[in-house]
């Protein structure tokens, strides 16, 4: 197999592909003539600079540019910020967000419990009219009495609806 500069040339077709060391060996051994042949890389590339930007117009060059570096410079700053610090104002936003809620939800349920305290104190003397009723059985629909009392004594309540005095709450006509 013969080398050439930039690939393999071969007289003879080979038995098997090339194995992945000798490409390996002819890409490295490629490597270093190309570097040998450069005698020194960076004084080479500071030549190249020199040549397309001779040093009496580098200020005009520079003044020219300079507003595209500023933006360069702007536009990287600004994908900096979003990539690093946004993730971490959220995070912060969020923890502000979360606290406001569970103060919010904390003073309002301590003024729901402050009202729901004040209504029964309040309204102290008309809780039989709070409680839940029912239509008072046996009465076809013209009383009403309290479930819990009904619930208590089905059987005292038909005693007393025989006997004439209903434990009722009101009458509905």
């Amino acid at each position: 197999m013969k080398l050439n500069r930039f690939m393999f040339v071969s007289s003879e077709t080979p038995s098997s592909p090339p194995s992945n060391s000798s490409l390996l060996e002819a890409i490295l051994l490629q490597l270093k003539e190309w570097l040998c042949s450069i005698p020194d890389p960076f004084l080479s590339l500071i030549h190249k600079f020199n040549d397309a930007f001779p040093p009496e117009t580098r200020g005009r060059w520079l003044a020219a540019a300079m507003p595209y570096l500023i933006g360069g410079a702007v536009f990287l700053s600004l994908i900096l910020f979003l990539c690093c610090c946004l993730p971490l104002i959220f995070g912060f936003l969020s923890w502000v967000a979360a606290t406001c809620w569970a103060i919010c939800t904390w003073v309002f349920t301590g003024l729901w419990h402050a009202f729901r305290a004040l209504l029964r104190c309040c309204c102290r003397g008309s809780r039989r009219i709070l409680k839940k009723t029912m239509k008072a059985p046996g009465t076809e629909g013209q009383y009403r009495l309290a479930r819990s009392a009904f619930e208590a004594s089905p059987s005292g309540y038909f005693r007393s609806l025989r006997a004439g005095t209903l434990p009722v709450t009101h009458r509905l006509r």
